[in-house]
């Protein structure tokens, strides 16, 4: 058991020495959730483009957001009004257990969870194993879900019907 902590704390060490390609790959990690959130938007705009007409409306508006690893930066946060329900797609951070990044779709009465997770991705999978080289490592393609709440666990694709039926939940409630 000793040499296997002494193998954890060496290989810690190492980690934190490296800063710089730590701060670089931080970096890299925070633009990428920023460039998958704008992408967020534009669908959700596109999505509810057609209702604009009847009343509804969209609009985005920096807010701040602090993880441990970056501090605090901004990023986007879609507000959508229906009627007088206001419902928020509040980003919640990237550097996260199982997911590259969550949103909470935000309403009067609940809430639903969408992650960014890879294509692939069905379930949430846990695994733990030593860290390879950077470039070992393959970027996923990474996509929008939705989290369904306990006891389910399958992901659910995000859809434009999907999102309208959460929107509505999250509005009316059920």
């Amino acid at each position: 058991m000793t040499d296997k902590f002494m193998h954890f704390v060496q290989e810690q060490t190492a980690v934190a020495s490296d800063e710089t390609a730590g701060a670089m790959s931080i970096e890299q990690d925070k633009r990428r959730w920023l460039s998958k959130l704008d992408a967020l938007n534009k669908l959700v705009n596109d999505w509810l483009g057609a209702y604009v007409p009847q009343g509804i409306k969209t609009s985005t508006k920096m807010v701040p957001l602090t993880e441990e690893q970056t501090g605090t930066y901004q990023a986007p946060q879609i507000e959508i009004t229906v009627g007088q329900a206001v419902v928020r797609l509040k980003p919640i951070g990237t550097f996260l257990i199982g997911a590259w990044g969550r949103v909470d779709m935000e309403g009067p009465r609940g809430i639903c969870r969408l992650i960014l997770v890879p294509k692939r991705a069905k379930t949430p999978l846990f695994a733990f194993s030593p860290k390879p080289a950077p470039e070992q490592v393959a970027m996923p393609d990474l996509v929008w879900k939705i989290m369904p709440t306990p006891p389910a666990s399958a992901y659910i694709e995000l859809t434009r019907e999907i999102f309208l039926d959460m929107l509505m939940k999250v509005v009316r409630g059920g």
